[in-house]
């Protein structure tokens, strides 16, 4: 080789290197362009026009479990407050400090902790999100409650040829009466009829009909949402399972599908796998196709950040930030925006637990100031960005 040809492909990597850092701001790739939608969104929302609508998908990074709170050793639970406590529920509260309080996102049913179930509960193969079941009521007087505090109240179930009926209940008020039973199944929001005052409630979901001749005739429920004193703004659906990867989100399964994504019709999804891909050590080929589909699948309805999540030990063949730039070479390819998390900790597992103190003792999750960190990052740039 040449030294000109040598010097061809050092400038050549140069202008490479100054076209990326064209569209970077801070740790924000192509936000300008990746997120041009969401800031249309975003100014009907705060003009108060509208209700946008993020949804966050990723795993226990998302939900917020393994979180220490607030230090570096212990590993307390969070309970019913990982829907506030983790980044999300931080990003949450921060954008209705601004747009106003919506109220919750979607809790799914495998958020145990918001949910007492009586009777027979059990995993149904009728619709179901994130590649995990719908949860079927399947005896007449089968009950479901859940306590909250807002001004409103849905039931986010399927409707099937294999569905049934169920009375809500909230504060012991006369029973409202709901049917699920339809020709096809689709995803639909069973909503408690009136307003609420805005303060703590407990509603009651009870079984009260199944079609005859069906075996496995019951009410799916998906999961709960509440509503909070505004009717416009932006609501942030949290929308994340404890070991989920990339396959979760790319799933071309039908009963997955329209509830995962299709359903919300977010304004802005924000894709934030990468730990338990790196930790299963997923294929870079088989986790960059499955990313692309989540990618196609989501810019049907808005715009894309991604955003790899979870501050792991370093100890596999294949690195976590090879994942990492598998999202900012698919945000450069598609017109996505990209937050690069682990630069922000300097590429750094050390330094993001004994310097920055962002890591939980079980050296994998963030621990609360991880979660705050990350919370106020993003909500700078999809505020602000």
């Amino acid at each position: 080789m040449t030294m000109a040809d040598k010097g061809y492909q050092l400038a050549s990597a140069a202008l490479g290197e100054l076209a990326t850092e064209r569209i970077k701001s801070g740790h924000l790739y192509n936000g300008d362009i990746g997120l041009a939608r969401w800031r249309s969104a975003l100014a009907k929302a705060l003009n108060g026009d509208v209700l946008s609508t993020i949804c966050v998908f990723g795993s226990s990074s998302v939900v917020g479990q393994g979180a220490g709170g607030g230090g570096e050793a212990g590993q307390l639970t969070y309970g019913k407050n990982k829907l506030e406590k983790s980044f999300v529920g931080r990003l949450r509260s921060e954008i209705a400090k601004q747009a106003g309080d919506v109220g919750s996102g979607i809790i799914p049913h495998w958020y145990t902790w918001w949910y007492s179930f009586s009777g027979s509960w059990l995993d149904s193969g009728v619709g179901g999100m994130m590649n995990i079941p719908s949860k079927r009521g399947e005896a007449v007087g089968a009950t479901c409650t859940v306590t909250f505090t807002g001004t409103s109240f849905s039931w986010i179930g399927i409707e099937s040829a294999e569905g049934g009926k169920f009375t809500m209940s909230i504060d012991g008020a006369t029973p409202q009466e709901f049917n699920t039973l339809g020709s096809s199944e689709a995803v639909k929001e069973y909503k408690w009829a009136g307003t609420l005052s805005n303060g703590p409630h407990t509603a009651v979901i009870t079984v009260t009909e199944l079609v005859a001749g069906k075996d496995r005739s019951g009410v799916a429920l998906i999961g709960v949402m509440y509503g909070g004193p505004s009717a416009t703004g932006v609501r942030v659906h949290q929308i994340g399972y404890a070991g989920g990867k990339t396959d979760q989100i790319a799933t071309n399964r039908a009963i997955y599908k329209p509830t995962t994504m299709d359903f919300w019709k977010p304004n802005l999804s924000i894709i934030c796998f990468s730990s338990n891909d790196y930790s299963g050590q997923t294929a870079l080929a088989t986790f960059r196709t499955q990313t692309q589909t989540a990618i196609t699948q989501a810019k049907q309805f808005g715009d894309v950040l991604l955003v790899p999540v979870g501050i792991t030990a370093p100890d596999k063949a294949i690195p976590i930030t090879e994942y990492s730039k598998i999202y900012k070479e698919l945000a450069l390819l598609n017109d996505c925006a990209f937050y690069d998390t682990y630069a922000r900790y300097r590429d750094s597992f050390t330094f993001a637990k004994d310097t920055l103190k962002f890591v939980a003792s079980d050296s994998t999750h963030m621990n609360d100031y991880g979660h705050q960190d990350l919370a106020s990052a993003l909500y700078n740039a999809i505020m602000h960005g």
